[in-house]
């Protein structure tokens, strides 16, 4: 591929393809989750969040603690679960900006094609693992879900401290002399 001044692009590795590619995959799965959320259940759930905290404050204007009380456990378990479903649009979306990212400096890592193969694997896994775990907590309390979503998180943490690691101990090349 043709480049300025003479130069020439090497084409994408396959774990770039595969990191640039999921990462828009990520991507549109946030964007389209974030907008059929937003029209199915959004334009209900805060209209009810209103209803629970403002009886709530009608209960406390009329003295009624054990009222206040239940109000505010329902709407603050309605919260909980409008953040995480919001939590699961915006986390599918900084995977994609990230897995982009990792597939467009992994050629500076200077790793074998195997341990390249291997980061591109387990950063998508865990881009998408991850928001499915939060998503999980919305419909469940119970701890599994939120060690799926930590256990994607990781997956995604290491990846992304690998790449880190080797280009902070990767040692430094001076750039070549332009010639006159």
């Amino acid at each position: 591929m043709p480049a300025q001044h003479g130069q020439t692009v090497k084409p994408l590795t396959l774990p770039q393809k595969w990191l640039i590619l999921g990462g828009l995959l990520l991507a549109l799965l946030g964007l389209v989750y974030g907008l059929v959320y937003t029209y199915i259940v959004d334009h209900q759930t805060l209209p009810r969040l209103r209803e629970h905290y403002r009886g709530a404050f009608v209960a406390a204007a009329e003295g009624d603690a054990a009222q206040v009380e239940s109000e505010l456990e329902e709407g603050q378990a309605m919260n909980y679960r409008y953040v995480r479903a919001i939590d699961v649009h915006t986390h599918w979306l900084k995977m994609a900006s990230v897995a982009i990212l990792l597939g467009l400096i992994l050629p500076l890592v200077q790793w074998n094609r195997k341990a390249r193969r291997a980061l591109a694997v387990v950063f998508l896994a865990g881009g998408l693992i991850f928001p499915l775990g939060v998503f999980a907590q919305i419909v469940s309390d119970s701890v599994v879900p939120q060690a799926v979503a930590a256990g994607g998180a990781a997956l995604a943490i290491v990846s992304v401290a690998g790449v880190l690691w080797r280009l902070v101990t990767l040692p430094d090349s001076e750039p070549p002399n332009p010639s006159p």
